[in-house]
């Protein structure tokens, strides 16, 4: 999957959608395959979990320690946690994340990548965002009332009765221990039409 595609499905549950820079201008050679295909098609992004540098930032960056001369940082969290992709892949994977705050030296590639990246990133997210989340439902279609009802049981203790008069004052939002579980349940939903999203207080 394209690592747009994976941006654009954090960016709808978490109702933060991504923005990209248009390309622009040549690329430079001197980076590694999977950035060149990305500088190719634009400059950078922002997305609900982080940034993808300009081309110029991430060759700027790159030239410092630790990343040269084995890394090109690409992006980051901002909170600390850098995007890396490396200048030759190790068993067909190029990326992976460093913590600059952790004190360790930056390990090998993980994901073959971004899209992956990505997806990893925002797993990790969604695991420590324990007793910060919350499921927010902005609309109902009545055609899927009964879905949401479902839904938010495995959100609340409430008994279906309850949980049904949750959804006539809308919006409402449910906080969730778990931001898993309630990630879980707006990707269920949304396909039934229902308008909802994931909200993680620090985020």
């Amino acid at each position: 999957m394209d690592w747009r595609q994976v941006a654009e499905e954090i960016g709808d549950a978490l109702n933060r959608p991504p923005t990209v820079a248009a390309q622009s201008g040549s690329v430079s050679d001197a980076l590694s395959p999977p950035l060149r295909a990305l500088y190719a098609t634009c400059d950078g992004a922002d997305l609900p979990i982080g940034s993808l540098y300009p081309q110029r930032l991430a060759l700027e960056r790159s030239e410092a320690a630790p990343f040269h001369p084995d890394w090109v940082v690409c992006g980051d969290d901002g909170r600390g946690t850098f995007w890396l992709c490396a200048r030759e892949p190790e068993d067909g994977l190029w990326f992976t994340t460093w913590d600059h705050d952790a004190g360790v030296e930056i390990d090998g590639a993980v994901w073959p990548d971004l899209a992956g990246l990505l997806r990893g990133v925002f797993a990790d997210l969604l695991s420590i965002g324990r007793g910060e989340a919350a499921f927010v439902i902005e609309d109902v279609p009545a055609a899927a009332r009964m879905d949401v009802v479902r839904e938010l049981g495995t959100l609340v203790s409430a008994g279906s009765a309850e949980r049904l008069r949750m959804l006539k004052a809308l919006p409402v939002e449910v906080p969730s221990d778990d931001a898993q579980v309630a990630y879980d349940a707006v990707r269920r939903l949304r396909p039934a039409g229902v308008r909802c999203h994931l909200r993680i207080d620090w985020l």
